[in-house]
């Protein structure tokens, strides 16, 4: 699926932002217009939390293993 349109208007990241937060005082859905293959379809999404932008956390009883997979490689000894 590919997102074509955004309330009605040609889709950019803009105009998806711009949505979001105007259903933050809105009743109204936030319309997207998809294309999947050769056809479109409108979906209305009831969503008026404003933007979020989630980050990943460690869960601290947890071994750390992203740490060990970035860790610098050790030199070889001769």
């Amino acid at each position: 699926m590919k997102v074509i349109g955004v309330n009605s208007r040609a889709y950019s990241i803009e105009g998806l932002r711009e949505a979001i937060r105007a259903a933050k005082t809105s009743v109204a859905p936030i319309e997207l217009l998809l294309q999947n293959g050769g056809s479109l379809k409108i979906y209305q999404l009831n969503y008026h939390d404003g933007e979020r932008f989630p980050h990943l956390e460690r869960e601290p009883s947890r071994p750390d293993l992203l740490q060990q997979i970035i860790k610098p490689l050790q030199p070889r000894g001769n």
